[in-house]
Formats: structure tokens, C-alpha cells, sequence
């Protein structure tokens, strides 16, 4: 990891919220199929 509040820190944050979003979506639609 690089100093807090770099561009490095807001992309990381970015790659995890996508991917947290990524998450939800396919637990929503395996929901929703089951």
C-alpha cells in the first residue's frame, strides 16, 4: 500500500467498490433464480 489519501488509495477504493457491487449483484440474482 502507498500514503493514505494518494491516487493509488482513492483507485483501490474504487476496484473494491466494484467489486463489492459485483458481489451483491450476483447474490441478488442467485435469490432470484433459486
Amino acid at each position: 500500500f502507498t500514503i493514505p489519501g494518494g491516487r493509488h488509495a482513492v483507485h483501490h477504493a474504487g476496484l473494491l467498490q466494484k467489486a463489492g457491487a459485483g458481489r451483491v449483484l450476483r447474490a441478488a440474482a442467485a435469490a432470484t433464480s433459486a
